[in-house]
């Protein structure tokens, strides 16, 4: 009725979700974290991400030498890089999937973040937002895809990007329109 037991749906929601089990830890997955302690030791010079490109080369290198499937790197980069062994893997490691960030015009509005210019095949690129509902409260279901102006349009959000890549090149399930391999998905 009218979104009046939203809030107390979302709050059960919430509780039953802390109460889940642990999960076992996924040895085929890896996640590293850039925190606040490390942009203080290895910062840009640049001040424009997060990650200085000698940094992120090191990282990028150090990963590959793991022969890993895929490699989502949620770090904007939407400057050319200086380095021509960091340009050369953007441009042509197949592994690496990036982010960029769609232009929001709701107050206050957001300007976009392309991907990397370097990048060409927008199969590697993932848009990284969140979306609000009417409300102004931040849609709280898994995003697909959502349809954005350029510069960030690509066809799926980061996470479903990598899902699909890893999926398809591991199992052979692909995610078209709204089917994940022969499963109707509602959306």
């Amino acid at each position: 009725f009218l979104g009046l037991l939203m809030p107390l749906e979302l709050t059960a929601y919430d509780l039953f979700l802390r109460l889940r089990p642990t999960e076992p830890i996924d040895d085929q997955l890896l996640i590293i974290i850039n925190t606040k302690e490390d942009t203080a030791r290895w910062p840009d010079p640049t001040e424009q991400s997060s990650l200085s490109e000698q940094t992120l080369l090191n990282l990028v290198n150090k990963l590959n030498g793991l022969s890993p499937q895929l490699i989502g790197l949620d770090v904007y980069r939407d400057q050319a890089s200086t380095l021509p062994d960091l340009k050369q893997q953007i441009e042509t490691a197949d592994n690496l999937i990036f982010i960029c960030k769609a232009a929001d015009p709701t107050p206050p509005p957001v300007l976009a973040i392309p991907a990397p210019p370097e990048l060409t095949d927008l199969s590697r690129v993932g848009a990284s937002d969140f979306l609000y509902d009417g409300n102004k409260e931040i849609v709280r279901r898994h995003l697909l895809g959502f349809s954005a102006p350029a510069p960030c349009n690509p066809e799926f959000t980061f996470s479903t990007a990598l899902a699909q890549r890893y999926l398809n090149e591991r199992h052979g399930v692909s995610i078209q329109g709204s089917f994940i391999g022969t499963v109707p998905t509602p959306f």
